[in-house]
């Protein structure tokens, strides 16, 4: 209120001063000369302004009192004394303005509730309200400070905006922990005291464990661990002490198999049964834990670190093929074994002579022998050895066999006795001077026994092979050479040219009554072996000079004025015997490739075409009502029509794979063709041209493209 109406007043002169100099100016025409004045500026804080000059009576802007800034505090106006100074005052003297500040003050504390933050002036002093106390269960409140400085009320001044800490005096808890003996109760301590001796004794009741101190970690196993708790630690803090323990080491070590890891025990400590390792290995027993002469074995008591070491036992076994082995025994490693070990097996007739180190492929002991003194390094395998003799063979003829090993004393088995044979003879048997080998035999000593033989005899059977007469044989003996008896067959129109033992002469030859080498180790048939009598330019005679039906076998080079000729023969021997029926061979022929055959030839009872033939003709054996038998040779492409038309008796034929072309009717009233088989494995009938299927009796003309037999075809 003062300084509202202090601001009145100012104004009211302002005005009135305004209105005198008015009216001086208007009253008098003399210039007047106006006074000035100097503004100057103080802060403690912030940028501080220049001075300034102004004229007398003149009223501050704002900009003339300007607003300062500052981080550590906020700025409260400018001052002459203690009068605040505002826009518009009215400068009529020398001003020193100085500038004025607030801080903030703030709070914080760890325990308790901390104040709400609140503005003072510069320069003010904080009262009691301003530092209130503060309380909390956990801690004694022991007042509020900036930094190190206790902030005392009334007499406490902020300079700055400031954050005021409380401090407090806290109670640490001491907690123990122990794996064993009786745990010591916690207890409360204020914080910075410092621990005594009687706050770090021993548990009670720890035996026969050994206490090494108390620490401030413990380990997995809740055993001391980190640094030692002493007598004379400050405490700063909740605090844990955890018992430790003396440990000994349990290590083993062994020479085989994996090593276990250690054990780590507390001194004083039992092992149980089931923390000793057990070990296992291929080749050795284990026989447990030593430490010297100090066996490892449940409720040992552990008092310091150790090592024990694995002991091992490898195994002495006996094998015999005859008798009873001695049982087999375990000993420690490193030992020797002495003159018991090798004990003698008694097993009659066997020869025993001694204990190896390897059998052979029938268990019988060889290699080294082992005797008495021997270190024991290894599992050990002895084997019994027997004595044993072979039996061997020699033969004149074949191989030897391979020889007999037995045991002495043992028998020859009837299975064991070779059986031989060989090309011409016959085995008699294994003799050793006029002993002979059989099953039971004995072997005392190595023998050898040589093979008896005797001479084979074999029968030679004379063929026909499509001559007349009785077959006769000759007995031979195995590795002689014989005169072959003469010739006694005969076969019309053919002539005898010696022998062969294959029935169509491609095997070995023989001429009549020649010298035979007896090296066949069996039976042997020899065959006749003919010549065809009749040539291009002789059949058609002998066709017309046969007196009975028969075969006429025709070589060399015909044409198809011959086959002309063939045809008239025929049927001058139809006309002049009916009954007369000829069988025809061409297959010896060359010289032409189609064949028109034999029209109404009647009297035709088969035919062999000859192997260059590639097509037979239209009608070629049309109307030979006489036919049983046509054979085709492979290389014949086409049939033509009506070539078998009304061959009556014709049963059955083979069509060979080369055939692409079967004429139309070709087969026509073949009434008894039952059977045909075609050998191409690529082809098959197609339908004729009206959509029909094939038939034999009554083909169109069509192709050959698939192996097809048809069987009965008129049933």
């Amino acid at each position: 209120m003062k300084q509202t109406k202090s601001k009145v007043l100012s104004l009211l002169g302002i005005i009135a001063g305004m209105f005198a100099v008015a009216f001086v100016m208007a009253s008098c025409k003399t210039e007047i000369s106006i006074p000035t004045h100097t503004v100057t500026y103080s802060s403690a804080h912030g940028s501080v302004p220049e001075a300034i000059s102004v004229e007398e009576n003149t009223a501050l802007s704002e900009g003339q009192l300007p607003a300062l800034s500052d981080d550590n505090a906020s700025f409260a106006g400018w001052y002459l004394g203690t009068s605040k100074v505002e826009p518009g005052y009215v400068v009529n003297a020398d001003l020193a303005l100085t500038a004025r500040w607030e801080f903030t003050v703030a709070y914080s504390s760890q325990y308790g509730t901390a104040p709400e933050a609140i503005n003072v002036e510069e320069n003010s002093v904080l009262s009691a309200e301003q530092l209130p106390e503060l309380t909390d269960d956990a801690a004694v409140f022991k007042g509020w400070y900036a930094g190190d400085t206790k902030a005392v009320p009334g007499e406490y001044q902020a300079t700055n905006n400031v954050t005021l800490t409380a401090r407090w005096s806290q109670l640490a808890t001491i907690t123990y922990h122990s794996k064993f003996g009786t745990v010591p109760e916690s207890f409360e301590l204020e914080r910075n005291q410092t621990l005594t001796s009687e706050k770090v004794a021993a548990p009670a009741d720890c035996s026969p464990y050994t206490f090494l101190g108390w620490f401030n970690s413990e380990d997995d196993d809740h055993n001391g661990t980190g640094e030692q708790i002493n007598a004379g630690l400050t405490i700063t803090n909740n605090t844990d002490l955890y018992a430790k323990w003396k440990t000994a080491t349990l290590s083993f070590t062994t020479e085989y198999g994996s090593t276990p890891a250690s054990i780590k025990k507390y001194t004083g400590e039992k092992i149980s049964e089931t923390e000793i390792p057990a070990m296992t290995t291929d080749s050795y027993t284990f026989a447990g834990w030593f430490d010297g002469s100090t066996k490892l074995t449940s409720d040992y008591s552990v008092t310091d670190d150790v090592t024990f070491t694995a002991r091992w036992t490898a195994t002495v076994s006996y094998h015999s093929k005859f008798g009873v082995a001695p049982q087999s025994f375990a000993r420690e490693l490193k030992q020797t074994l002495t003159a018991e070990d090798f004990p003698v097996v008694d097993c009659s007739p066997y020869t025993f002579l001694g204990w190896f180190d390897s059998e052979d492929g029938d268990h019988n002991g060889t290699g080294t022998q082992i005797n008495a003194g021997l270190e024991i390094n290894d599992n050990i395998d002895l084997y019994a050895k027997w004595g044993t003799a072979t039996v061997s063979f020699s033969t004149e003829y074949d191989t030897n066999p391979a020889s007999i090993k037995k045991y002495t004393g043992e028998k020859i088995s009837g299975t064991e006795i070779p059986v031989l044979t060989t090309d011409g003879y016959t085995f008699g048997g294994w003799f050793n001077g006029s002993t002979k080998l059989i099953a039971d035999y004995t072997v005392a000593a190595d023998v050898t026994f040589n093979a008896k033989w005797t001479v084979n005899t074999y029968t030679i059977t004379f063929d026909a092979n499509g001559g007349t007469g009785e077959s006769y044989s000759q007995t031979v003996t195995y590795g002689t050479t014989v005169n072959l008896n003469a010739n006694r067959f005969t076969r019309d129109g053919w002539s005898f040219i010696g022998w062969n033992k294959v029935s169509d002469g491609s095997g070995t030859a023989y001429l009549n009554k020649a010298n035979f080498a007896v090296t066949d180790a069996s039976d042997i048939t020899l065959y006749a072996q003919w010549d065809p009598n009749a040539t291009a330019s002789t059949v058609a005679n002998m066709i017309k000079s046969m007196t009975k039906s028969g075969t006429i076998a025709v070589k060399g080079i015909i044409s198809n004025a011959t086959i002309s000729e063939i045809n008239s023969a025929l049927a001058e021997l139809r006309k002049n015997n009916s009954n007369i029926l000829v069988s025809l061979d061409l297959s010896m022929t060359t010289g032409i490739t189609k064949f028109d055959g034999f029209y109404s030839c009647e009297n035709l009872k088969s035919i062999t075409i000859p192997n260059g033939v590639t097509s037979i003709g239209d009608g070629a054996f049309e109307y030979c009502f006489g036919l049983t038998s046509v054979s085709i040779p492979n290389g014949v492409t086409s049939i033509g029509k009506q070539a078998f038309r009304s061959c009556s008796k014709l049963t059955s034929i083979e069509i060979p794979s080369s055939v692409r072309y079967i004429g139309a009717e070709a087969f026509r009233d073949c009434s008894k063709l039952a059977d045909v088989t075609f050998t191409d494995e690529e082809s098959s009938w197609k339908y004729n041209d009206n959509g029909r299927v094939v038939t034999i009796g009554r083909i169109n003309a069509t192709q050959l493209t698939k192996t097809y037999v048809y069987h009965n075809l008129y049933k």
